[in-house]
């Protein structure tokens, strides 16, 4: 007997990318309470999950994946408000949210104009060690076992 797949291996997953998917209030970018307005959508098309390319702050340069601060929202999108009702709404519906969490890229280009690390030029980057967030529960690094 084979084991039961977990829901990734068999599910259906959309991938949403913020700025062109809904605009909810008008100025030609897409945002949360847009992609909120159309979970019920998500959820005729039978999808299991979604993928939400990034929507954290970034200086843009690299369509989002040039993040500056992984704990907020860019302002293009919304808040972090925004991001809270969107995931219980997502939720209410039974749809998993993939967040696009891109740790191994630097943000900014090699001079640290916006280096979250603090690196000077040409340094090679530390390992990160610091804190992960699990199912809402906050990880220390090395206090997980598994």
């Amino acid at each position: 007997m084979g084991q039961t797949p977990l829901w990734w291996q068999t599910g259906v997953i959309y991938q949403v990318y913020p700025r062109s998917f809904y605009d909810s209030n008008g100025d030609g970018v897409g945002d949360l309470p847009g992609i909120t307005s159309k979970l019920d959508y998500l959820s005729w098309l039978g999808v299991d999950a979604f993928w939400l390319s990034p929507i954290f702050p970034s200086p843009r340069a690299d369509f989002g994946y040039d993040i500056s601060n992984y704990t907020d929202v860019h302002p293009l999108f919304g808040t972090l408000e925004d991001l809270d009702v969107l995931l219980q709404q997502a939720h209410r519906r039974n749809l998993k949210v993939i967040l696009d969490y891109v740790p191994t890229v630097r943000c900014g280009d090699v001079s640290g104009d916006h280096n979250p690390l603090g690196l000077e030029a040409g340094a090679a980057p530390q390992p990160f060690f610091g804190e992960r967030v699990a199912h809402g529960r906050s990880l220390r690094a090395g206090s997980h076992q598994g």
